[in-house]
């Protein structure tokens, strides 16, 4: 749980420095995470229901 939490602390700071730097940047950046992340939920979901045939 710590670790996680350290993981998001980093990432939120990561993600404000960019933000401050070029804000038009990182909304390019949250729309590439976005993707990717949604990506990651279909092929998770994918190897579920591969899984429990």
């Amino acid at each position: 749980m710590g670790l996680k939490n350290e993981c998001s602390n980093f990432l939120q700071v990561r993600f404000s420095v960019k933000a401050r730097k070029n804000i038009k940047d990182s909304k390019i950046l949250v729309k590439v995470f976005n993707f990717k992340s949604l990506i990651f939920v279909v092929i998770l979901l994918y190897i579920i229901v591969l899984g429990s045939r």
